[in-house]
């Protein structure tokens, strides 16, 4: 499922590239929050942020369906550490979770933060993989550097092709992701689209990941939210 809606200011083809040969789960959670982020109208967000909300939104297929999200996955040891450290009940809607989260001081817990840097350093840059030339992406990759990153951006723009997003400052740190204006559109014109396809791609990975667990599709949120969806 990589053909997506065509777009006058967006190459979709390389839209449709962004979860090739990947083999870790953060680019999925990230995808996820960057699309509802546009949908909701957020312009600008820390990577912080979204960094959290990927975890709580792992939360659930980690501990609830004990679902495997990759050899060394952050996202699956972060989680895990939680749950043993904290307790906190994990079929609850994503909302709940995040309130459980913030009440036990989840995301100030030292360990937590250092391995959210990890998934902070990495993921934002290589999900715009698709976007850059080889000798661009090598770069950027080795660097790891986002004023770099973001020149491709520009370099982009020129030719009419719209990046997803671009970065930013916050108290002078790299640390916040700037979502283009043609991309908010698109993600506005075509949301629900995106959503199957990031849950498409992410349902292929964890099933190649779990191939004895039946279903895996119907286990990508509580029932409880799933129900509510269908009154």
């Amino acid at each position: 499922m990589s053909h997506l809606p065509q777009s006058k200011y967006l190459d979709t083809n390389k839209l449709g590239a962004i979860f090739s040969n990947t083999t870790s789960s953060y680019k999925f959670f990230w995808f996820s929050q960057i699309i509802k982020r546009a949908m909701q109208g957020v312009e600008v967000d820390t990577i912080q942020n979204i960094a959290e909300d990927m975890l709580i939104s792992a939360y659930y297929l980690v501990n609830e369906c004990k679902l495997k999200l990759g050899y060394k996955d952050e996202l699956e040891e972060i989680a895990k550490y939680v749950y043993k450290k904290y307790s906190i009940q994990s079929n609850l809607s994503f909302g709940e979770l995040k309130k459980c989260f913030n009440r036990n001081g989840v995301f100030e817990d030292i360990s937590v933060l250092k391995k959210l840097e990890i998934l902070k350093n990495n993921v934002p840059i290589r999900l715009l993989s698709p976007f850059m030339n080889r000798e661009e992406k090598e770069k950027v990759f080795n660097e790891r550097n986002i004023n770099e990153t973001n020149l491709e951006c520009d370099e982009q723009r020129k030719h009419g092709n719209a990046i997803p997003y671009r970065f930013g400052e916050v108290d002078g740190v790299d640390n916040k992701i700037i979502l283009d204006d043609n991309f908010i559109d698109y993600v506005e014109n075509n949301y629900g689209i995106l959503d199957d396809f990031d849950k498409y791609n992410l349902v292929e990975y964890l099933q190649k990941r779990n191939p004895s667990v039946p279903g895996i599709i119907n286990k990508l949120e509580p029932a409880t939210v799933r129900n509510l969806k269908k009154l």
